[in-house]
């Protein structure tokens, strides 16, 4: 895994979601992140709506792998770049993959 990949997992923990988010949108902002992406198992329409009210948008759907599990999902991406910074694309192109 990639030093730059992180996954966030919080199963069960209700009425969180908009603090965690916001605290963390702010934290990569400040980090000069451009781009965020996630994953949503397709059967979880609820976390699905959540990230699609915070501004995600589904870039691809995806088969999720842990181990010998496989799982239809979604790859969500939101732009949150605040302005055009030396070094970061203003308009970054969903990932393409192969």
């Amino acid at each position: 895994m990639s030093d730059y990949c992180w996954y966030c997992l919080l199963p069960g923990v209700k009425g969180w979601g908009t603090d965690v988010w916001l605290g963390l949108r702010d934290w990569m902002q400040g980090q000069r992140a451009a781009v965020v992406r996630l994953v949503v198992q397709k059967q979880n329409v609820l976390a699905r709506t959540f990230w699609m009210k915070k501004g995600f948008t589904i870039e691809k759907e995806i088969v999720g792998r842990a181990g010998r599990l496989e799982s239809p999902a979604w790859r969500m991406f939101l732009h949150i770049a605040t302005a055009v910074q030396p070094g970061v694309a203003a308009d970054v192109a969903p990932l393409r993959t192969r």
